[in-house]
């Protein structure tokens, strides 16, 4: 009963200081509302997440011919020119490199596409290198990012049919079967055809957790987003509640009180649970707030029941572990400040990485190297529909780093303090 009292005292404190409230709530919520107008509409809205559509002027200098083929500058050309990619992008094409550089300085185009008279022979392999130049307004991001993409999933598909063709030609030869005209130019075709324009949508897509619409990609994002920062503060808030200690030893307070017949244990069991009662009024708070202002839907109840927990316990925990460490609140600062925010980046890779399809599986692990990293994985498992089995494993994980991190800051304060 003792350490409940101190418990409810320390919720009284925390929840009376204008600065925790603002890391615990006001700061997730803004970094989120912000992306929601960065990239459209609150979820919920008539319009919903749409990608610009970027203006784009097309310059065709290529001289060079393929046998078979034609000019693989004017098959670039008409790629991009492709219904499939309309929604993304624009395409004018002109004939002057210069006049489409001065277009995007004046901004009447996003981005201009040079593509060069070698372009050609540096695919068909007769010469070494070509470059196709992007040429691009400095005051956009997302446009020219996504134009960029596309270019360089089909210069490089263009040079891997290229091999393709090379090697059925070798074994076709190497085999002794005759190749005419015809055949050559059935290879060619087969190599080189366009995907089908459903295939170019895959660009843009994401993949809905269970029970959220397919097409409203903001909340998905949104979900990663209010997600991860709620990761990210909920250590700070685990820290900074366990932070009192150091607080009341300085003062003197905790001394008096070690005074009374209350043991250590109880004393220690009270802040500890103030800190798991405080991350469980964050998380609930920044959970609820997601699914009703910005329609987040963050899974089935028992595996987001379990991502919390798991998020609760391991917060508080790290809390007590590096509040051990600490001899005085002048070190916080260096602890808090840096190792915290350090540790959380890590383990949000998976946040700043998402929806790109290029990110190596490296980050992915290094990100498990921090305990943020296995708690931001199951709020992923649990938005993405994993199977039970993998949350509950990943959940082991968690109890692991726990239960290491309050063996060993319950055991330092208690010789600190014996």
């Amino acid at each position: 009963m003792k350490a409940l009292y101190i418990a409810l005292k320390d919720m009284r404190q925390s929840f009376r200081s204008k600065g925790a409230i603002i890391f615990m709530f006001v700061v997730p919520i803004l970094i989120t509302v912000l992306f929601s107008f960065m990239f459209g509409n609150i979820a919920g809205g008539d319009e919903g997440f749409t990608l610009p559509n970027t203006a784009v002027i097309l310059v065709n200098l290529d001289q060079g011919q393929a046998p078979g083929v034609g000019s693989m500058g004017a098959f670039l050309a008409g790629t991009l020119q492709e219904e499939a990619l309309a929604e993304l992008i624009s395409v004018t094409e002109i004939g002057d490199a210069v006049a489409a550089r001065t277009a995007v300085d004046r901004q009447e185009a996003g981005v201009a596409i040079i593509i060069p008279a070698d372009f050609t022979d540096a695919i068909t392999g007769e010469r070494q290198t070509a470059e196709v130049e992007l040429y691009r307004d400095p005051t956009l991001t997302i446009g020219p990012a996504i134009v960029g993409s596309v270019v360089s999933q089909i210069v490089e598909g263009m040079a891997a049919a290229n091999i393709g063709i090379g090697v059925t030609m070798n074994q076709l030869v190497e085999a002794g079967v005759p190749v005419t005209a015809e055949l050559a130019q059935e290879v060619v075709d087969a190599t080189t055809a366009v995907p089908p324009p459903q295939q170019a949508n895959t660009l843009t897509q994401m993949q809905a957790p269970p029970g959220q619409e397919a097409g409203n990609e903001l909340a998905q994002l949104l979900a990663f987003i209010l997600g991860g920062m709620m990761v990210f503060y909920a250590f700070f808030t685990g820290a900074n509640v366990l932070y009192t200690i150091l607080t009341e030893q300085e003062k003197g307070t905790l001394q008096r009180l070690f005074t009374t017949p209350t043991s250590h244990l109880i004393i220690f069991s009270g802040k500890f649970i103030a800190a798991l009662l405080i991350l469980a009024v964050q998380v609930a708070v920044l959970l609820t707030f997601g699914n009703l202002v910005f329609d987040i839907q963050w899974g089935d109840p028992l595996p987001v029941a379990i991502a919390a927990a798991g998020l609760i316990l391991i917060a508080a925990t790290t809390g007590l572990f590096l509040v051990s460490l600490l001899k005085n609140p002048r070190q916080a600062s260096l602890i808090f400040g840096g190792l915290l925010t350090l540790t959380g980046m890590l383990g949000l890779f998976s946040v700043f990485t998402t929806g790109s399809p290029n990110t190596p599986a490296l980050l992915d692990t290094v990100s498990l190297l921090v305990p943020q990293g296995w708690a931001m994985r199951t709020f992923r498992q649990a938005m993405g529909g994993s199977a039970l089995a993998d949350i509950v494993f990943t959940f082991a994980v968690i109890l692991l780093w726990s239960a290491l991190f309050f063996f060993i800051g319950q055991r330092r304060l208690r010789r600190r303090f014996s």
